[in-house]
């Protein structure tokens, strides 16, 4: 890893001592103009994040945050998604549609106009450094051991680096993951094992997989959510039976035969008590979803100057409308008039109307 890789430098101060936090630019020039799935590397060193340019395509970037720049670390001829890196801080991991394929018998399909593209990922291993494979790799003339797992503790006790040249060839498909629509991928304290969740036709369910073993297992049907602790230690299911508590490690053993209704019984079930209440306040509900949706037009409307109109004395104008509200339902009523003012068509507002 190199002499000079001792410690990795502490982040900068978060603020100025005021209590607030200082924002930095960290990209501009998005088409759509937003990013979103953030990961840090286990340093705190680097940002990976997705974004789409001109081409259309989501690319994953890096934010180096000691340089306050961005590269872009995946090609923009397909999408990538949902990326994270390894606790090692050696690979970073996305889910990928490259390489599609179609589900017609002709380019045109059997009566359709045009072709029936399925939707399919496959997961992806993007070593940071060059000569490292990938955990499944089986070896070859220049890596004749194959790849290895290392010690997640690398990630704490050494700087995360990436070689930038040639990086996006570098990406490697897991041969054993099947190619299907997922979502929700992250990886659990170990770096070797994943879980995500995909579908087939009755609904979805969440799959574990063992890089290093080379395993795809079911694991649990229907999850409402999944939500893994900060040290990737403890994994939080969320079923209509309650809050399921696991642990990483029994869960990382559904990729190695251990059979999936022992490690169920593993788990430790949380109910909210009888007296469990959340109280809500619908019309301070109902202006952050305002505010919500005007933001969300002023950064993924496609002219950057919104047709010439001063989008934030449009949000004030129509804000006393809000407070005027008497169900959530008259929103759809505020926001058409604000989107209005746009004077653009194919503009759609859907609120759902219950409380649930």
């Amino acid at each position: 890893l190199g002499a000079d890789s001792d410690q990795p430098a502490p982040p900068p101060p978060p603020g100025d001592g005021t209590g607030i936090a200082r924002p930095r630019n960290v990209m501009s020039g998005l088409r759509p103009r937003a990013a979103g799935e953030y990961a840090w590397s286990p340093d705190s060193a680097w940002l990976a994040f997705v974004a789409s340019d001109d081409t259309e395509f989501s690319s994953v970037y890096v934010w180096n945050v000691a340089e306050n720049n961005v590269t872009r670390v995946t090609e923009n001829s397909y999408n990538a998604a949902e990326p994270t890196f390894t606790p090692d801080g050696l690979f970073l991991y996305y889910l990928s549609d490259a390489a599609i394929e179609s589900g017609s018998a002709s380019p045109y399909g059997a009566r359709g106009s045009e072709p029936n593209v399925q939707n399919e990922q496959r997961l992806m291993c993007l070593p940071l450094r060059a000569g490292f494979a990938c955990p499944f790799h089986g070896g070859d003339e220049l890596n004749p051991h194959g790849g290895v797992a290392f010690d997640p503790s690398i990630g704490a006790r050494f700087k995360t680096k990436i070689h930038f040249p040639g990086i996006e060839k570098r990406a490697v498909a897991a041969p054993f993951v099947p190619k299907r629509a997922y979502a929700g991928l992250k990886v659990l304290g170990d770096g070797r094992t994943f879980i995500a969740e995909t579908k087939d036709d009755v609904g979805w369910y969440l799959v574990v997989v063992d890089v290093v073993a080379g395993t795809f297992a079911p694991f649990f049907p229907d999850p409402i959510a999944t939500i893994v602790s900060g040290d990737g230690e403890v994994v939080v299911l969320a079923t209509d039976k309650g809050l399921a508590l696991f642990s990483a490690r029994a869960i990382a053993m559904a990729g190695r035969g251990v059979p999936q209704e022992q490690l169920l019984h593993s788990a430790q079930l949380w109910n909210p008590p009888p007296a469990f209440t959340v109280s809500v306040n619908p019309r301070k509900e109902w202006m952050q979803m305002y505010d919500e949706a005007m933001r969300n037009m002023r950064d993924a409307f496609y002219d950057p100057n919104m047709h010439g109109v001063d989008w934030a004395a449009t949000t004030e104008t129509y804000r006393p409308l809000v407070y005027k509200m008497t169900h959530k339902s008259d929103l759809r009523d505020v926001l058409t008039q604000a989107f209005g003012e746009l004077s653009v068509l194919h503009v759609f507002i859907s609120i759902r109307d219950d409380d649930e």
